[in-house]
């Protein structure tokens, strides 16, 4: 059975790699790959009205609970990306 949800680390860790590889490449590629993945993510993770991310999305992009993953998590996995920011 292959597991088709997507878990808000995954892409909060994978937001930090093209960030990565464009400041040592130069490579437009990569930052395209990050422009990309930073639109999935706020448009189908993040809980505007009750501000959080959602922790698991069906393959069709749908929250499945109002639960929002905790803040400290998310900044967790969130750090590499913000490690390379300004």
């Amino acid at each position: 059975m292959i597991d088709s949800d997507k878990n808000y680390w995954v892409q909060a860790e994978a937001i930090g790699s093209p960030i990565l590889l464009a400041e040592k490449t130069d490579l437009f590629l990569y930052q395209t790959n990050y422009l990309y993945l930073l639109h999935c993510v706020w448009n189908y993770f993040i809980d505007y009205e009750y501000v959080g991310w959602y922790p698991l999305l069906n393959c069709q992009n749908k929250s499945y609970s109002n639960i929002k993953s905790p803040v400290n998590k998310t900044i967790a996995h969130c750090s590499e990306a913000i490690r390379t920011l300004p």
